[in-house]
């Protein structure tokens, strides 16, 4: 019986994380198509459906994430797309780029051209980051700026 039941655990563990995985996948398939393919100047409502957004200058934040957007959208308006997860990510090994990080969420990125051209982190079904810090030099390893911390 007990043997049972710790298999049951397993199998219903395994199955919430695929269906996690999937929904935070489509919350991120939605930001791409609905904000920053169609409406790179969404407001701050429309923004966090999809964010996590702290409250301190939110004001100003709204306006920095905005600015990010309009930039992405420049970058994948004509352009073909996909975005992808990090496991199959680290199965192309053409693809370089690295993100720093570490923790429980889930990570996605947007490809295009054999590039990363946007990552999403995902944490508790909102995205808490989508743009890296401002580095001095350009190399293949990201910082992400965490929007929520």
């Amino acid at each position: 019986m007990r043997r049972i039941l710790v298999i049951a655990s397993i199998l219903l563990l395994s199955i919430s994380c695929k269906s996690n995985g999937q929904a935070d996948m489509q919350l991120v398939n939605s930001f791409v198509e609905k904000v920053i393919r169609d409406s790179p100047k969404a407001d701050a409502k429309v923004l966090e459906q999809y964010l996590t957004i702290k409250n301190e200058n939110k004001e100003m934040l709204v306006q920095y994430i905005q600015a990010y957007i309009s930039e992405f959208h420049k970058m994948i308006d004509n352009a073909s797309y996909e975005v992808i997860d990090h496991v199959e990510k680290q199965r192309r090994t053409e693809i370089e780029q690295e993100v720093l990080y570490k923790g429980d969420g889930s990570l996605f990125y947007l490809i295009s051209n054999n590039r990363v051209e946007i990552f999403f982190i995902v944490e508790e079904g909102k995205i808490v980051s989508f743009f890296g810090q401002v580095q001095k030099e350009q190399d293949s390893t990201v910082n992400p700026f965490f929007i929520s911390r």
